[in-house]
């Protein structure tokens, strides 16, 4: 579960810490790097805990959201489904292309979840939101061709939610589902 927090005030640390203070079902965990000086933030769940990961705006570029913007769901704030996506895409691109053997098995789940964000938000009609920085935007679009390019059946999707899917897409075959 990935938490984004825009405080400028606290640290991640300190975050985790008023989590697992405001909530019972958010405890830590020492990492299993030796050599960490943090410690790693779970939540409790039902059927299985799961790891969190706070994030705050400007890290990884993940975008700013004007208070004007920010939705609520049952209380809470919510991340937008289309800044969700891009952000998704971006781990799937940055997985896919690491040096690291676990990082680029991930991209497997990556793909299963952009898949499936990019479905719900062709299905609601969303679309890119003006909103987003135009650097968040024109660094999606090469990530959105790649993609369409390994996933030629998605790009109707994109076409749907906003992207100028254009070029040669398809010319890259599905291999096993991922390249």
């Amino acid at each position: 579960m990935d938490l984004v927090i825009s405080s400028s005030t606290h640290t991640q640390e300190q975050l985790k810490s008023l989590l697992v203070n405001g909530n019972t079902r958010f405890y830590l965990v020492a990492s299993k790097n030796p050599m960490a000086t943090y410690k790693v933030l779970w939540f409790e769940a039902k059927n299985q805990d799961c790891k969190v990961d706070i994030l705050q705006p400007g890290i990884m570029n993940i975008p700013h959201v004007p208070r004007d913007k920010i939705t609520t769901l049952q209380s809470l704030p919510v991340m937008h489904l289309i800044p969700l996506l891009l952000l998704k895409l971006q781990a799937w691109s940055d997985h896919r292309s690491s040096d690291r053997i676990d990082l680029r098995q991930k991209q497997h789940t990556d793909v299963s979840d952009i898949n499936k964000l990019l479905e719900v938000a062709k299905q609601k009609g969303k679309r890119i939101h003006s909103w987003l920085p135009v650097s968040f935007r024109s660094d999606a679009k090469p990530r959105v061709e790649a993609y369409c390019s390994i996933f030629p059946s998605s790009a109707g999707a994109w076409r749907a939610i906003g992207f100028d899917v254009s070029g040669r897409v398809g010319v890259q075959r599905e291999i096993g589902g991922l390249q």
